[in-house]
């Protein structure tokens, strides 16, 4: 079996004229990544692997709810989770080492609400708010086998206010 858990970046800051990718955490978001990671805890499930978005913003977000969770490895950045394509999300999550069990990725809208539709068998579409988790469950042996309608949505977990 394999989990799957795929978050948005949280509230990012608008008010700094940098490069979209440079863009930071508003309070709000930092706040909010921060609480994912205590709320988190709840569902006892760590990530073998976090891996996020080289933006600003989604790497900032894995930072803080990884601190908060209580993961103290590595967050590997991955290029495809910027401007990339559902099915280029698919293929690099294929890539992933079986010695993995629970992959959490985290990174941006349309393409994580798009990509949790495609990948449940569940056709419920999930609008992904700033800081949304979803976590996804399959029978699958080997992340080789990920492709469309084979997850099922296990828990959801929105932004906190």
């Amino acid at each position: 079996m394999k989990t799957l858990i795929i978050m948005r970046h949280a509230k990012s800051d608008w008010s700094y004229e940098v490069d979209d990718i440079d863009r930071p955490l508003n309070d709000f978001g930092t706040d909010s990544a921060l609480k994912k990671g205590i709320e988190f805890k709840k569902v006892k499930l760590m990530p073998d692997l976090i891996m996020s978005s080289p933006a600003n913003r989604a790497y900032s977000t894995a930072q803080l709810f990884a601190k908060n969770l209580g993961y103290s490895q590595k967050i590997d950045i991955c290029n495809e989770f910027y401007n990339g394509t559902e099915n280029g999300i698919i293929a690099r999550i294929a890539k992933t080492s079986d010695e993995i069990k629970t992959l959490m990725i985290v990174g941006h809208n349309p393409t994580w609400e798009n990509l949790t539709y495609l990948l449940c068998n569940e056709k419920i579409f999930i609008s992904f708010q700033t800081a949304c988790i979803a976590v996804l469950i399959s029978e699958i042996n080997t992340w080789k086998e990920v492709k469309q309608n084979i997850f099922k949505i296990e828990y959801l977990f929105n932004r906190i206010e």
